[in-house]
């Protein structure tokens, strides 16, 4: 809805950035109601793996600038759209993590986190990301590549939905999934092109 007119203004930003946090404590709330979160914590027994946590979220980060200036010196020196390359490059780079984490927990049997992973990972994208880029400055963009990103988004969140209510998703919804994707990148490549340009 504040796509429509091409461009997120700050204080959509903080809207979007205020959903976000809304949405995070309602979770919260729910899991402590139904005590999944467990309320006393010794610090000794998690301390290894909090700084685990932070050392990986900082290298994280530090890759995530790296990526960034790498792909954009390759747009630059192939002459491709930087929608395309972030499409893409960027895209996938910033996917890699989620799906090596994904597949790990789906291995130990942990497979709601990989679910809670990909669902959550969908939300901070489109609150937090966008919410805290816009509220530092004003995004304008061309509507038209965007605006069939965020329409194929919604369309691949509902089918993803419908396959979690069958309570199982096979190898052939994976490859299903993949295809769905496959077709957007195409999409975007031959047809939208270099409309994303800017």
């Amino acid at each position: 809805f504040f796509s429509l007119d091409g461009k997120f203004e700050r204080w959509e930003g903080g809207v979007l950035i205020g959903l976000f946090v809304v949405y995070i404590l309602i979770n919260t709330w729910k899991e402590v109601k139904i005590a999944h979160i467990v309320k006393n914590i010794e610090f000794g027994k998690i301390w290894q793996d909090i700084i685990i946590f932070g050392v990986a979220f900082g290298a994280i980060l530090m890759a995530a600038r790296w990526m960034v200036t790498a792909a954009n010196g390759i747009a630059e020196f192939y002459s491709i759209p930087p929608f395309i390359v972030g499409l893409i490059l960027i895209g996938f780079g910033n996917a890699l993590p989620e799906i090596t984490f994904t597949v790990n927990t789906v291995k130990r049997g942990i497979v709601d986190m990989g679910i809670g992973n990909s669902v959550g990972s969908i939300l901070v994208n489109v609150f937090m990301i966008i919410g805290v880029a816009a509220a530092t400055k004003e995004l304008v963009f061309k509507k038209g590549p965007f605006l069939f990103s965020y329409i194929f988004m919604l369309g691949t969140i509902l089918l993803f939905f419908m396959l979690l209510r069958r309570k199982e998703i096979t190898w052939k919804h994976g490859l299903m999934l993949m295809g769905v994707y496959l077709v957007f990148l195409l999409v975007n490549i031959f047809v939208i092109g270099g409309e994303g340009h800017g």
